[in-house]
């Protein structure tokens, strides 16, 4: 991630049964956001619309950041406890910091 982002806003963390719907399927953080998604317990699958293509199976302590635009999405596995940071330069975060494609 480029130097000087700050937390600007955190949602989790959520588990197996809570995470929301949207973070399941594609979508995108808003653009001059980064994100973070932080892997608290358990494992997560998560793929990004890259080239290549990423698709990698997070665990406990992982933690994977996410450009702004980027198509992403997680996956339950199982058991887990995730949290999402968003990260800006010094400003409030935007009205929606994440698309659903």
């Amino acid at each position: 991630m480029p130097d000087g982002l700050e937390v600007i806003q955190t949602a989790g963390p959520f588990d197996s049964e809570s995470l929301p719907g949207g973070l399941q399927r594609d979508h995108r953080v808003a653009e001059r956001t980064w994100g973070c998604v932080r892997i608290i317990e358990g494992t997560v699958g998560f793929s990004m619309v890259t080239d290549p293509p990423i698709a990698v199976q997070l665990r406990e302590g992982d933690a994977q950041p996410i450009p702004p635009g980027v198509s992403h999405a997680l996956r339950v596995d199982g058991h887990l406890r995730v949290a999402i940071d968003f990260l800006a330069r010094g400003r409030s975060i935007p009205h929606t910091a994440v698309k659903q494609e």
